[in-house]
């Protein structure tokens, strides 16, 4: 067989680097995915807990309610930075593209909304709670989506 057509073989040595630099970049895409995990989930969530808290009616006929949405805005975005720190890193680590995103930040908004509604957290006192807690579903979802393009892009340009 003639050299040429021999497939060639990796030195111990190409191997540990070319090993060491998929283990680097994977570990970088993990850490590039929690930090704008955390960052995107929790404006999604804040933006689109003000919207629903802000345009919902309480029953008085009233809308524009300024103060209950700013504080709906805090709270979700609290929820959703934990929400993304933990969603950017399962993400970082599967790496399963903009569909796998959108799907598994679905099912975490479903997972959220279900956990805080079977938890007594929808007493009527507390403002909008339906409306405040289904709001988080797609802002999970949405999140998933645009962290796992962060990811892809930034793998892409990185």
């Amino acid at each position: 067989m003639n050299c040429a057509m021999r497939p060639k073989r990796l030195t111990t040595i190409q191997a540990k680097i070319l090993w060491s630099e998929k283990v680097s970049m994977k570990a970088i895409r993990t850490f590039v995915g929690t930090i704008s995990g955390g960052l995107v989930s929790a404006s999604c969530f804040a933006v689109l807990s003000w919207i629903v808290v802000y345009f919902s009616d309480p029953g008085t006929g009233i809308t524009g309610n300024k103060d209950w949405a700013g504080l709906a805005a805090t709270l979700a975005g609290v929820v959703g930075l934990l929400m993304g720190l933990l969603l950017g890193f399962i993400l970082g680590l599967l790496n399963g593209g903009l569909v796998v995103g959108t799907v598994i930040g679905f099912i975490g908004g479903v997972i959220l909304t279900v956990g805080f509604l079977a938890n007594g957290q929808s007493h009527p006192d507390i403002f909008f709670p339906i409306a405040f807690f289904v709001s988080f579903i797609p802002a999970g979802a949405l999140s998933g989506f645009f962290i796992s393009l962060i990811i892809s892009l930034w793998e892409t340009n990185g």
